[in-house]
């Protein structure tokens, strides 16, 4: 009779043991914390939407390398964007590799003597290049905040959403 015993170790492989038989494992990739899922991978396609899991609140914006990003809190959503139109409802969203979360602070900026954009979070100013990426992200133009330029030029610079 030929006996067989599935085992999963700690790091999530998977080892085969037979009667009789040396051990022989079979390595499996690593899971998140839900073994049914793929493991989460950046999705760069799906930049500038926003998202939802199906039945939760929170929110998340997919950053131009195609991480999601989550949004602490309805306020600083209302900060950032126009509305909550297109919010896309998605089943599939943990399988989107995940980044930092912005910060409840996050805000759209601009110097007093400079037309330039930016996201500030996280203390750090992250260039908007033009009309067309706030469009994409569906960044709110009502809601830059206007600064002291001299603030504005000491804030330490970050990648450019695009």
């Amino acid at each position: 009779m030929d006996v067989r015993m599935l085992n999963l170790n700690i790091q999530g492989e998977a080892e085969v043991e037979e009667e009789g038989a040396e051990e022989r494992a079979l390595h499996l990739s690593p899971r998140p914390s839900r073994p049914w899922l793929p493991v989460a991978a950046a999705r760069p396609e799906l930049a500038g939407t926003r998202r939802v899991a199906p039945g939760c609140t929170s929110v998340f914006v997919i950053d131009p390398d195609g991480y999601r990003r989550s949004i602490p809190s309805h306020k600083t959503y209302n900060r950032l964007f126009r509305g909550w139109q297109g919010v896309v409802d998605d089943p599939y969203l943990e399988q989107i590799a995940e980044r930092t979360g912005l910060t409840t602070s996050a805000m759209l900026v601009r110097g007093d003597l400079s037309p330039t954009l930016y996201l500030l979070d996280h203390g750090i100013k992250r260039c908007i290049q033009g009309p067309a990426m706030m469009d994409k992200y569906w960044f709110n133009w009502d809601r830059i905040e206007v600064l002291k330029q001299f603030l504005v030029d000491a804030m330490p610079t970050g990648r450019s959403w695009h």
